[in-house]
């Protein structure tokens, strides 16, 4: 319990955190089912009393103690754990649905500021948004990072658009989510990125070192915490790349009404493994809140996932290319959602005190 708590305070720090409650994914989603009451805490702790059983097993094994009655509970107890989360994970028909338009831009991070790039973005940016339009798309969303620094539309937008980029806010750069209404060639509204990258995108400012960090864009400053953004009467918990790997947060937007999950990256150029890994915290963010999640990235990964962890599609990486989803909403509290890593915490004060009574006993 102790570890899974751990976990979920290392997520919210600088670091980008993969511990053990996110590595059942992909391959077993019934076991990580039990997020939708217990978040990524407490499946880390699962998977240590798992471990702790296994390594019992042996030891009774080695040393020839009769194990048959603990061996048989630890199987109900993980066949058990397996239906709960298969229960948890049961699909519902959500009947309110958008068109939605994912572009992924392939445009490699290190030849995103040529010039031939800055001339021809704003170009490809209106044809995409032209093709979704003509295609039924009710928006259009792009990745982290795709405007650069006062980017206008050529034309006013057909539909509203959802685009990664960056502004200045309060004298500050910051790494946003820009959204662009129907009919305007200007942002009207925005959500910063609170996470940076250490180095990469921030660094401590001192009077006497003047830098601007280490990445392409040059230093970044952090926005609110707040992950909610209001959206077209359809409120969105917003990540913007690493931010997906802190759940707590995204399950506060969730509480206070978010309907579904955005998360936008930038992930070139890391190897395809990282998408993995990405994709992987989407899948299991999806069942922590029971909501339906996209993911828009550079050069991948760039999907839908179902509010079960279920990927309902997914571009090729590496490609250019425009996706068209339908996204469901919904307004269902899990329970982790309601209650956060309270019961881990109740559960650990409670072992404490017994630990505590035993002691005192002998």
């Amino acid at each position: 319990l102790i570890w899974g708590l751990v976990e979920v305070l290392l997520a919210k720090s600088p670091v980008f955190w993969l511990g053990l409650g996110g590595s059942l994914l992909p391959v077993d989603r019934y076991l990580a089912g039990l997020a939708r009451w217990f978040g990524e805490g407490g499946l880390a702790t699962v998977e240590l009393l798992i471990g702790w059983w296994l390594w019992k097993v042996f030891d009774l094994f080695r040393k020839e103690i009769p194990l048959r009655r603990f061996f048989l509970f630890g199987c109900v107890a993980i066949i058990g754990s397996h239906y709960l989360g298969f229960l948890l994970l049961s699909e519902e028909n959500i009947p309110s649905t958008k068109r939605v338009a994912l572009w992924q831009t392939n445009i490699p991070t290190r030849e995103k500021f040529f010039k031939e790039q800055l001339t021809a973005l704003p170009l490809s940016l209106n044809t995409a948004l032209k093709e979704a339009k003509q295609l039924g798309a009710h928006w259009m969303i792009t990745p982290e990072g795709t405007l650069p620094l006062g980017q206008e539309l050529l034309e006013p937008t057909p539909i509203p658009l959802l685009s990664g980029g960056f502004r200045y806010f309060e004298n500050r750069q910051r790494s946003s989510l820009l959204v662009f209404p129907k009919g305007s060639i200007n942002y009207a509204a925005a959500i910063d990125k609170h996470r940076l990258v250490p180095l990469g995108e921030w660094i401590p400012t001192f009077p006497w070192l003047a830098t601007k960090g280490l990445s392409f864009v040059g230093g970044v400053h952090p926005g609110h915490s707040s992950r909610l953004l209001g959206l077209h009467d359809f409120p969105v918990a917003v990540a913007i790349c690493y931010e997906l790997s802190d759940g707590s947060s995204l399950a506060k937007a969730t509480s206070v009404g978010a309907e579904w999950i955005l998360a936008i990256a930038n992930l070139d150029p890391y190897p395809i493994a990282l998408q993995r890994q990405f994709l992987a915290l989407a899948k299991l963010r999806s069942i922590e809140m029971s909501r339906e999640l996209i993911t828009v990235g550079n050069t991948g990964p760039t999907s839908i996932i179902s509010r079960t962890g279920k990927v309902k599609s997914i571009l090729p990486a590496f490609t250019q290319e425009i996706a068209f989803v339908d996204l469901a909403f919904s307004t269902k509290i899990s329970g982790y959602v309601r209650f956060g890593e309270l019961p881990l915490v109740f559960i650990l004060l409670f072992n404490l005190w017994n630990i505590y009574i035993l002691n005192t006993k002998n």
